[in-house]
């Protein structure tokens, strides 16, 4: 079944679920949440959702704004893919997967700091969930790499990246993607997909360069913060 939780989003998906011991409606992932309802606000709060991480540029989040009336503490955690789709934009020949290994060899940092304020914030008590504009690239990577960390089988983590094609079919363009002016269709194209193989080049890089847990902490995330995840007590 495809549909979201929330009834102002269209991928809202509850990733507590496949954590060990399961964590049902304790990690959340998303797309934006301009169009949340007050009854969504409302069930956030009853699953005890906290912490919100909104990986979103400034335009996209002065775009697509989270409602005031959400009671959740907001935190920006900043992925900011621009100046890959300012040199790219014009060519025909990219792919979605440059995408995911540009932002593992440039973004680590930030990834970091997100697996460490979720981590932070289950620890005390408080639900998290996490999301971008689309919920489909920088919402995909973190979501792999939590996954990862906590022993997730790779086919899973890849079956669960690919659900988002038919949770975002039919969206507006604008929702899955935004990029800059005069773009390449080609390139757009590439942009607006979610294929598996995407996801699969991005794991692979991620096991060369010593897997997720290792990557994470050479990244700045601590042991305690990457070590939470297999822990069974989210």
């Amino acid at each position: 079944m495809n549909a979201s939780l929330l009834q102002g989003t269209r991928n809202t998906r509850d990733l507590g679920v496949l954590l060990p011991g399961g964590a049902e409606r304790r990690l959340l992932r998303s797309d934006h949440l301009a169009a949340l309802t007050q009854e969504d606000a409302d069930r956030l709060r009853a699953w005890g959702v906290g912490l919100i991480l909104d990986l979103r540029r400034p335009d996209e989040q002065l775009r697509q704004p989270t409602p005031a009336f959400v009671s959740a503490r907001v935190v920006e955690v900043t992925v900011d893919n621009t100046p890959l789709f300012t040199v790219r934009r014009l060519d025909p020949t990219f792919r979605l997967a440059e995408l995911y290994l540009h932002m593992l060899h440039v973004h680590g940092a930030v990834f970091a700091r997100a697996v460490h304020l979720a981590a932070d914030s289950l620890r005390r008590g408080q639900g998290v969930l996490f999301h971008c504009s689309a919920g489909k690239d920088r919402t995909g990577l973190l979501a792999a790499l939590i996954l990862l960390c906590a022993g997730v089988p790779r086919a899973d983590v890849v079956a669960d990246y690919a659900r988002t094609r038919a949770m975002l079919e039919g969206a507006p363009q604008m929702d899955v993607a935004t990029i800059p002016p005069n773009t390449d269709p080609a390139f757009y194209k590439a942009l607006l997909g979610c294929e598996p193989e995407a996801m699969e080049t991005a794991l692979d890089e991620l096991e060369r360069l010593g897997g997720a847990a290792r990557w994470l902490q050479n990244a700045g995330a601590s042991r305690a913060d990457v070590e939470f995840w297999s822990s069974g007590k989210i």
